[in-house]
């Protein structure tokens, strides 16, 4: 496994301690380039229109973030957690290596979707987070659940079509309840 196998010196090395702080750090970072790039996909358009003013769209969308990754994001971080690298019993009993990895996908994820949001290129987190994962499995070692990210990379084709979908139907649906009565004003 490369990761296990770069010497680093003795005055540069990462405790565990370390580790967990330079963690947390690069979590609180990634958290920012998120919100930035997620809001910005968002209510870009909301914004842009005069709809709402950027204090408001901000407003907002750190509500509506937070309650997302609150009530929701548990069920999407067990898969992207437990399904994309195959980590052995005796990676985790070395939690060094594990902890440098998974630094080095929050450090890969915060500086792409940092750079990506500069450039105001529209970026989903979940591929960011899963193109690091997959790039640390081919680095370590620890291998790729390739089942696991099919089924990923299946949603992000069907994900686009199904909302293509409903927008239709809602939209449809819309102008027949609401302009297609004889006084629009009133429906």
């Amino acid at each position: 496994a490369m990761l296990a196998s770069v010497a680093v010196p003795a005055a540069l090395s990462l405790t565990p301690g370390k580790l967990v702080v330079a963690g947390a750090v690069m979590a609180f970072l990634l958290s920012g380039a998120l919100g930035a790039n997620d809001v910005a996909n968002s209510l870009g358009t909301s914004v842009g229109t005069g709809a709402v003013t950027l204090q408001q769209a901000l407003i907002i969308g750190a509500v509506m973030e937070f309650s997302g990754a609150v009530l929701f994001g548990s069920t999407v971080t067990k898969t992207i957690s437990s399904g994309v690298v195959t980590i052995s019993a005796a990676t985790l009993a070395a939690p060094g290596a594990f902890m440098l990895g998974m630094l080095t996908v929050l450090i890969g994820c915060t500086v792409w979707m940092a750079v990506a949001t500069k450039f105001g290129v529209p970026v989903s987190s979940t591929h960011s987070v899963v193109g690091s994962l997959v790039g640390l499995g081919l680095v370590s070692g620890w291998g790729i659940n390739y089942s696991a990210v099919a089924n990923i990379v299946a949603s992000w084709v069907l994900s686009p079509m199904i909302g293509g979908i409903l927008a239709i139907a809602f939209y449809f649906t819309l102008r027949r309840v609401i302009e297609d009565v004889p006084e629009p004003a009133v429906a």
